[in-house]
């Protein structure tokens, strides 16, 4: 074999060494993060804050706050309940934040911009609150429907209802899912539930409401 060729072969050598190495720290950085993450504890969220929320008695979503947080949020106001996380769900702790959101029960959240829209059962109707600065300040929300939500029903379901708000009533409408979507046209759309029988005992029609101007009002969507 002549020097030429045995100084390419040695080089070829030296460079396929050099490319296992770099084909090979990779594999070892992956499993050693598998490894760390794996190992590492994940708080019982439920447990840790369940004197502060009975999560049996009220609804949760999630959100994403200005800051990257992951945000579970129950109700706002200056009692409100929320908790967030600063590594995608694996810790979590309470986000003082949520006492400048509605004082409602939060169902639905959904961004566009800066711009947030959120909605929660405000007796006697469901109203659609509407930011403009990322949840800092918020309008007095607007009535989703102007028909009314509960109705009195003469021997109805509900003539012993604890409730005063809901006894001897028939709910007209619901809004099945809990969500509000931003379209292609930046407007707003939330899907409603007519129960046409009261409450499960005649059909039901499934409509979508369109909104135009930010919650204010709203029609059907055709």
């Amino acid at each position: 074999m002549s020097l030429a060729q045995t100084v390419l072969k040695e080089n070829v050598i030296m460079h396929c060494r050099q490319l296992a190495v770099l084909l090979f720290i990779p594999v070892i950085l992956i499993g050693t993060a598998a490894v760390d993450g794996a190992e590492g504890p994940v708080q019982p969220v439920f447990e840790l804050f369940m004197k502060d929320v009975d999560v049996y008695q009220g609804e949760w979503d999630f959100y994403r706050s200005p800051k990257g947080e992951l945000v579970l949020i129950h109700k706002g106001g200056l009692e409100g309940t929320a908790i967030a996380s600063d590594d995608e769900g694996r810790t979590w702790r309470k986000w003082p934040e949520i006492t400048t959101w509605p004082a409602v029960g939060i169902t639905a959240i959904i961004r566009r911009g800066n711009d947030l829209f959120c909605h929660g059962p405000d007796a006697p109707d469901l109203r659609v609150y509407h930011s403009e600065d990322d949840g800092r300040t918020w309008n007095s929300g607007h009535p989703l429907m102007q028909w009314p939500k509960l109705v009195a029903i003469p021997n109805g379901p509900r003539q012993n209802h604890p409730n005063e708000r809901f006894c001897g009533k028939a709910l007209l409408w619901s809004t099945p899912g809990d969500r509000i979507v931003v379209n292609h046209e930046g407007h707003l759309v939330i899907s409603i539930m007519w129960l046409l029988g009261g409450e499960g005992s005649g059909p039901e029609l499934v409509g979508t409401l369109l909104s135009k101007d930010n919650g204010a009002t709203w029609r059907c969507y055709e």
